[in-house]
């Protein structure tokens, strides 16, 4: 691993869609939009509906559409798990219908029966938390 770079692992429902050494990361976190750099501090946060654009080492831009989710920087790691994950296409144009979408297909539901999977989330974000904390205490 460079001092240039950080792991990015971005997770959804069906397990791990990236794990690679990045240059930078810029997302819309629930405060605005983000951009994480290597060494960037430790930081726990909430994921909002948007697109992921990510440049590996050699400045190549990757896009990936996230649904709502949380994040977590420490120890160079930018891990980020979201309810919804999918690569950018050209004609993806807004990430909140491409994610409504996907989501009622998935899970054939109505948006007043959607799974819990923020349930899912926010014990990972309290156990995150925790983690975080605990290493400040340190």
């Amino acid at each position: 691993m460079s001092n240039n770079t950080f792991e990015l692992q971005l997770i959804a429902p069906t397990g791990v869609i990236i794990r690679e050494q990045i240059a930078e990361a810029t997302f819309k976190s629930g405060v605005g939009i983000i951009t994480v750099l290597p060494n960037y501090g430790n930081t726990v946060g909430i994921c909002d509906v948007s697109t992921l654009v990510f440049k590996n080492s050699h400045s190549q831009s990757n896009k990936y559409l996230l649904g709502m989710g949380i994040y977590k920087f420490q120890h160079n790691q930018l891990i980020i798990v979201a309810d919804f994950v999918k690569k950018a296409e050209a004609e993806d144009k807004n990430p909140a219908d491409v994610r409504s979408t996907y989501i009622n297909k998935a899970f054939n539901v109505h948006e007043h029966e959607k799974p819990k999977v923020f349930d899912i989330l926010y014990a990972e974000f309290l156990e995150s938390f925790t983690e975080f904390e605990e290493d400040k205490a340190k």
